[in-house]
This record gives C-alpha cells, sequence and structure tokens, in this order.
C-alpha cells in the first residue's frame, strides 16, 4: 500500500539542512536564512498559515492624528496621498473674499466618488472643511498577498473621515491608541462647540492619549486646577464614550534634541510611552559616578514635576457622568494614566543607559507608578 507523504515530511526529505547541518547550525535556528526557510509557505495547513499571520501582525500603535484645511470644491473628491492635502484649483471657490459661487468642477473625480457629491454639495458654505491624515505606516501584511490582506483587514481599517475627505489611516480601534495634541481633533473648550470628529468614529475607539500643554496658550489642562481638569477630562470622555483607557502625554520627546537625525515622519511612525519621569534629571543622574542610595538600597529615578500637579477630582467626575447620564448621554469612566511620550529609538537607548548604570554601580533602579481607575471615593 502507498502510503501519501504529508508537506512536514516531504519538506523533511527535501530540505537541505537534513542533508548535511554546519556545526553551528543550532545557534542559527533564529536566524533569518534563505537557505533554511520554508519550501513552500502555501503548503502548510490553511490553520498553520493564518496562526502565522495573525502573530505577524504590528503591536498596538500610537496614532498621532493631524487636522488639515481641504478644498472647499467639489475638486475635495479626488483622492490623494495620505500626507497631501487637496490643492484648491477653483478661481472662484466659496472663500470668504470670492463670489461665493461653489465649484461644479468634476475634473479627475472617480466613479466610486460620485455618490458622495451631493454631501458635499450640502455642507455649509461657510463652515470651515478639514481632512485627517496621520504618518502612520499601512501595516505590512495588507500588501503582501491575499490571504495576509484578509487577515489583516479583520482589524485594520481605514479611519477617520470627514465631509469632502476620505478615510486615509489605518487604524485598529481596539488595540490601537489614538494620539490628540491640543484641541485639533477634540474640543474640550466648554462652549458648544461643532466637533471635528463624527460621533460615530469616536465612538469605536478604545484607547486615547491627550498632550498635557499647560504652558502653551489656551491649553487643555491646567496646574493646580482640580475642578478645570475634572471637567475637561469628563468632556473627552464624553465624546470618545467607549473609551476604556486614557493616557495623558505629560511631555513630549519627539524633539530632535533626543533623536537627532531622525526624520519627522520617522519619528511619528514609531511612538511609544515612556515612564512619566523627569527624563533631563535621570540622564544626569545615570551618567554621574556617584550612587545615590535610598532606604531600599536602591535609586528612585525621578518622578516628572508636572506629574502631581495634574490632578483630577474623583467625586466631580462621578458627579458629572450622573449629570450626563440623566440627560441621555452615557459615557464610561476609562483607567487613566500618565506617561511621557518619545519613540522606540531614544526608549532603548535609555534603557541601555539604565542597564549599564545598574551594571557599573550594582544598584538597582526603581520607581513608582500606576494607574487610576476613576472610581468613585466614598
Amino acid at each position: 500500500m502507498v502510503t501519501q507523504r504529508s508537506p512536514v515530511s516531504e519538506f523533511k526529505f527535501k530540505h537541505p539542512a537534513h542533508k548535511r547541518k554546519p556545526k553551528n547550525y543550532y545557534s542559527m535556528v533564529h536566524s533569518i536564512d534563505v537557505d533554511y526557510s520554508l519550501s513552500s509557505f502555501s503548503r502548510l495547513p490553511k490553520h498553520l498559515r493564518h496562526s502565522i499571520w495573525r502573530f505577524a501582525l504590528p503591536d498596538p500603535r500610537i496614532i498621532f492624528l493631524k487636522k488639515y484645511a481641504i478644498s472647499r470644491c467639489e475638486h475635495a473628491m479626488v483622492r490623494v496621498r495620505s500626507d497631501l492635502a487637496v490643492p484648491d484649483r477653483c478661481k472662484d471657490g466659496a472663500r470668504p473674499d470670492s463670489s461665493k459661487i461653489l465649484c461644479t468642477g468634476m475634473d479627475d473625480i472617480l466613479p466610486q466618488d460620485v455618490k458622495d457629491l451631493e454631501e458635499v454639495r450640502a455642507r455649509i458654505k461657510h463652515d470651515g472643511q478639514y481632512g485627517f491624515s496621520s504618518d502612520a505606516q499601512i501595516p505590512n501584511l495588507l500588501l503582501v498577498c491575499r490571504e495576509s490582506y484578509n487577515i489583516a483587514f479583520a482589524r485594520y481599517n481605514r479611519a477617520f473621515p470627514s465631509v469632502g475627505a476620505f478615510a486615509e489611516t489605518y487604524f485598529d480601534h481596539k488595540r490601537d491608541v489614538l494620539l490628540l495634541l491640543g484641541e485639533q481633533v477634540v474640543c474640550v473648550c466648554g462652549w458648544q462647540c461643532r466637533e471635528p470628529m463624527a460621533s460615530f468614529e469616536a465612538c469605536k475607539i478604545d484607547h486615547v492619549a491627550f498632550q498635557y500643554e499647560p504652558i502653551s496658550k489656551g491649553s487643555a489642562f491646567h496646574q493646580n486646577d482640580k475642578i478645570a481638569n475634572t471637567s475637561t477630562l469628563a468632556r473627552l470622555s464624553c465624546t470618545f464614550y467607549n473609551i476604556k483607557s486614557l493616557t495623558i502625554v505629560i511631555e513630549n520627546y519627539r524633539s530632535d534634541d533626543h533623536e537627532n537625525g531622525i526624520a519627522e515622519g520617522q519619528r511619528d511612525s514609531e511612538l511609544v510611552f515612556f515612564d512619566p519621569v523627569d527624563i533631563g534629571e535621570a540622564l544626569r543622574m545615570l551618567r554621574s559616578p556617584v550612587t545615590k542610595r535610598s532606604d531600599l538600597c536602591g535609586v528612585l529615578i525621578p518622578e516628572h514635576p508636572l506629574r502631581g500637579k495634574l490632578d483630577f477630582d474623583k467625586n466631580l467626575l462621578y458627579d458629572l457622568q450622573s449629570e450626563d447620564r440623566a440627560k441621555g448621554l452615557w459615557w464610561r469612566l476609562p483607567k487613566l494614566r500618565w506617561k511621557n511620550l518619545t519613540t522606540a529609538t531614544f526608549k532603548r537607548r535609555f534603557k541601555k543607559l539604565l542597564g549599564e548604570y545598574e551594571l557599573r554601580t550594582g544598584v538597582t533602579c526603581y520607581r513608582v507608578a500606576g494607574t487610576d481607575d476613576l472610581s468613585p471615593c466614598s
């Protein structure tokens, strides 16, 4: 009786590694080498291929969403790259200093965009129109093959559309973190402003990060003002009423001082959160030959001075939530955490310096950290 060989057994006979293994073969197991790759990935069982594709999905990303002005005419329906705005090619567009005649040009419009034209024509003439873009890279699995695309598309969809602008950023609403700097995307001023982001899009997001800018004009959060900060937090939670976690970005360390030689787009595409420590003081401490021991025989990495000043009144937040529920507005109390924003490159450099310091001094560094579930106080 002739038995049919399985793909695994056939791979065993054909693979050159089974004929003669080099001396350092077992040390090369985790290296990427075409000589020891599978002869045909497509011959693997389907469930195994899908498991490999899912394992190759990106980790949760931090997506910095930017708002940009778009054309006020029907030319806005022309598809563009995510990092380019649509130029206004109209001579008599609906602008304050023009004749207020809305352009009716149809140049370069795509057939699939025609159904959206009526919505564009119906928009308010004197209302500024915006689109959303980011420097986030398209997940690689969407570009490999049809099978990998189907796996990745179950998580990543083009998100954040607006009237007259297409959704351009691939976003995982369950895992990715939406980063907001200032009030470009969400208004937290307390007035009845028109939100740039549509409610149906905001309700899908589970994780949001907001920049804390105490020095800038019109800052959302204020130092030593628990009532104002709590009110701001309530408005953010009301906009993203299904969020599970809210990260307050205390300070942004993406500047050229820390990432010299790295392009802006690259910095934005590899954003990571970092412990809310005073980076400058920490770097000086780790580079100093002097060891300062604490009662626990370790070194306490200095906390960022703004961490203690940015605080919230939990009871007031709970009262605001109850008032909104009475009005029919339901939103949840998210997990709250404080972080610095930096890049993966800087974080690796800092961790390396930290390891060298502990090895040189024999002292373990530590810090006190935690999250806040914002549960009502007794």
